[in-house]
């Protein structure tokens, strides 16, 4: 038993017979693939007709073609680098909010990496007899499958428990303004007092008499001084959810 584990994990895929130099080259044009998918915008491809904000994961197919052609250690690799290279896209460039918002260390980099082991072991131990290619074909679909459900369950579940943490936090933000409320005088967090009349006789020296900083004398700002304002056009890209559009 345990010398099939140690051949299923040893196992170099279906280019086992190549050279070094073919197979480096084909982890090449694997790592170009996932780049390129990444910032085309189609690693996560938008099949929204199906269903409410759905998408097929695209970025996916390298890491198990890593997995199937090179093996397992390479799958596991393609994993990682399509993790990395996702979540760098998700701060540079995302693709609407929920990129923005909910692809984390852990859904990107921690998940494809492990999503790259798990397909190398499935690749290696469904096709280690070599079956006919019709049940090659099969058992690659039905594996890929399984992968890519187990990866959006555990998406999902991310998301879900940021949501449900944003949510707490507002809500102890909430309570938080209502024992400010109590004191309608205080200045935590900053506070607008409206008076019913205005006291016109109110001079800019009686206000200074209560001690209440000024800008002037107060360094409230992050800068000071006086600086040069340099405005340069660029390219920028609106996000699908972008509120304010």
């Amino acid at each position: 038993m345990a010398k099939k584990k140690k051949r299923i994990l040893r196992r170099k895929g279906t280019l086992s017979n190549q050279s070094r130099e073919i197979r480096f080259i084909v982890a090449g044009f694997l790592v170009i693939a996932v780049v390129s998918l990444t910032f085309a915008q189609l690693g996560f491809l938008d099949i929204s007709a199906i269903g409410e904000q759905a998408y097929a994961i695209v970025l996916l197919l390298p890491v198990a073609l890593a997995a199937i052609l090179l093996g397992v250690f390479w799958g596991t690799a393609m994993g990682l680098i399509a993790g990395i290279v996702l979540y760098y896209h998700s701060m540079l460039l995302p693709l609407d909010y929920y990129e923005l918002t909910f692809v984390t260390p852990l859904t990107s980099i921690v998940m494809f990496t492990v999503g790259g082991f798990i397909l190398g072991l499935l690749f290696a131990f469904a096709l280690r007899n070599d079956p006919g290619p019709v049940k090659t074909v099969i058992y690659i679909c039905i594996v890929c499958v399984i992968v890519s459900f187990a990866y959006s369950i555990g998406f999902v579940v991310n998301a879900m428990g940021a949501v449900l943490a944003d949510l707490a936090a507002n809500d102890a933000a909430g309570a938080q303004d209502v024992t400010l409320s109590d004191n309608q005088t205080a200045q935590t967090n900053f506070r607008v007092i409206y008076h019913e009349t205005i006291d016109y006789a109110i001079t800019e020296e009686s206000i200074e008499k209560q001690g209440i900083p000024s800008s002037e004398k107060a360094e409230i700002y992050p800068v000071s001084g006086q600086f040069k304002i340099s405005l340069t056009k660029t390219k920028g890209y609106n996000l699908k959810a972008k509120y304010i559009f």
